[in-house]
């Protein structure tokens, strides 16, 4: 099975690239892909979000081959990580009174919190599954020649028989009612999961918040073949205005304040940028 990060060398679309074109900042879109323009920092909560996953990684891995599940070796394997990677990166933004020990006492937390509250009688049959599949319409219609790429965190089969995609997220508090239901990524890996195994899947997003008592929440999302040819038109409807060059900034975005791309910003619509 090939690895993400072999999909990501050709030209493609993401949940990621979707999701900031359309929710974040367009021109924040731009200086990524379009301008490759060089971030000016590193914010310290994508650090940790690897950190944790890589440590829930470990966590599925022992459950798949029914290994036993030491919590200390599991939050080491997190603090070993996230640490290191504190070390390697430079120009990491953290926020308010983070810091880098502060969050490490924090991951630590989640996970315990992830380890007594996932439950055991789910089988899991797939860690970092990646996909590379094409966008489509409800008339089987490529609408891009680009493909859609991804990698579904954890695949598990419940009690019940039934297949459910989880995608472990990091929250500074719980999610809103509703949110799941309208997040684009539980669409995205559903149609591929939908495209390469012609199963309807369940999909939830597994919430470990980074309060003081770390909390968890499974907010479950239901897809139909209407919300896939959506986001084909979406897929579609971005595509084109990329092409067409429209991109402009998103002030008000809550992304704004730890944006990497905050000087480029600033310079926008000089010659430089052109």
């Amino acid at each position: 099975m090939r690895k993400l990060f072999e999909y990501k060398e050709r030209e493609h679309w993401s949940f990621s690239s979707i999701n900031k074109y359309l929710n974040i900042c367009s021109l924040a879109y731009a200086f990524q892909y379009v301008y490759r323009v060089k971030p000016e920092h590193t914010s310290a909560r994508l650090i940790f979000g690897s950190a944790f996953h890589a440590a829930a990684e470990m966590l599925a891995e022992k459950r798949m081959h029914g290994k036993p599940e030491k919590a200390e070796d599991i939050k080491d394997y997190f603090s070993d990580t996230w640490l290191r990677a504190c070390r390697l990166t430079e120009n990491i933004c953290f926020k308010g009174n983070e810091d880098k020990n502060k969050l490490n006492a924090t991951g630590r937390s989640m996970l315990q919190c992830l380890m007594e509250n996932w439950d055991c009688n789910e089988r899991v049959i797939g860690i970092a599954s990646a996909f590379c599949v094409p966008v489509m319409n409800s008339e089987n219609e490529i609408v891009t020649e680009l493909p859609l790429i991804g990698e579904i965190d954890c695949i598990v089969e419940r009690p019940d028989g039934k297949i459910l995609l989880i995608d472990w997220k990091t929250a500074a508090k719980k999610w809103a009612d509703g949110k799941a239901e309208k997040d684009l990524q539980a669409t995205c890996f559903l149609h591929a999961y939908h495209w390469e195994n012609n199963v309807m899947a369940e999909f939830a997003f597994d919430v470990i918040t980074k309060t003081k008592v770390p909390a968890y929440e499974r907010c479950y999302a239901e897809r139909t073949i209407g919300d896939f040819n959506k986001l084909a038109r979406l897929v579609k409807t971005v595509g084109d205005a990329v092409n067409a060059g429209i991109f402009y900034p998103n002030e008000q975005s809550c992304f704004c304040a730890d944006c990497c791309y905050a000087d480029a910003c600033k310079e926008w619509g000089t010659e430089s940028l052109l």
